[in-house]
């Protein structure tokens, strides 16, 4: 899974591992017509496993979103100046990203924040 559709040329993204799978997100850039990693590409497991995403480890989750997303992202604070996010269009017990907007970085060894809607 990944915040990437829909980003501009030379912006950035994050991949993470879908539900049901594990492994460490990954940040991509848009070069044009391809998306390449900065680092690493990423890596995801079937299963659980000590970095598990599905279901999300409490500390890697910085809030539960109620029901759809769309109507719960500016009530979450992802409006903010900064803030980006691939939450629209998720639904109940999906994951989503949570990362710097464009011009923005994340601290030196930091991740994107994962939110998950529920019902």
């Amino acid at each position: 899974v990944s915040s990437c559709l829909g980003v501009v040329v030379g912006s950035t993204c994050w991949a993470y591992c879908s539900s049901g799978h594990h492994g460490v997100p990954r940040q991509y850039r848009c070069d044009g017509f391809q998306v390449t990693a900065i680092g690493s590409e990423i890596s995801c497991i079937k299963g659980l496993g000590p970095h598990r995403m599905s279901p999300p480890e409490p500390q890697r989750i910085g809030r539960r979103l109620s029901g759809d997303c769309d109507a719960d992202v500016a009530a979450a604070g992802l409006t903010a100046t900064g803030i980006a996010h691939d939450c629209l269009g998720k639904s109940a017990g999906e994951l989503c990203a949570v990362f710097c907007a464009a011009g923005y970085t994340l601290e030196s060894g930091q991740a994107p924040a994962f939110y998950q809607c529920t019902a």
